[in-house]
């Protein structure tokens, strides 16, 4: 089962992503790629998981949608919260992960090498601001 995934665009809108598309674009000779697309919902308001985050940890927002089609093919259970913090670099919460699920999740973004640290006076949680 994936995971419910909830993203925060710099427009300001919410989107529930519930899934993607493959497609497969060929071009006049033998090669042929696949192209990835998220199918989602818009929300009218935000998102409210119950409880505090089991983990919270940033990536870069070059690596967001790539890092996102991942994690829809994963086996984990919970509620991820996807939220820009600044041009570069988005927050990731995880609510009612396991703890296999959380180690899970986090590998992936290593083995994108999408991890981001962060400066201290920019961490906020992004829940937290009303």
């Amino acid at each position: 089962m994936a995971p419910r995934i909830y993203v925060l665009l710099p427009s300001g809108r919410w989107v529930w992503v519930k899934g993607k598309m493959v497609r497969v674009v060929s071009t006049g000779s033998r090669r042929a790629s696949v192209a990835h697309s998220m199918v989602g919902e818009t929300l009218d308001e935000q998102p409210r998981p119950q409880g505090r985050p089991v983990s919270v940890f940033y990536i870069s927002s070059t690596k967001v949608s790539r890092y996102i089609i991942r994690l829809l093919d994963e086996d984990v259970d919970g509620i991820m919260v996807i939220t820009p913090v600044t041009k570069s670099i988005y927050c990731v919460e995880l609510y009612g992960f396991t703890r296999r699920d959380v180690a899970r999740v986090k590998e992936i973004a290593e083995s994108m090498k999408a991890l981001r640290a962060i400066k201290k006076k920019l961490v906020v949680s992004p829940s937290s601001q009303q």
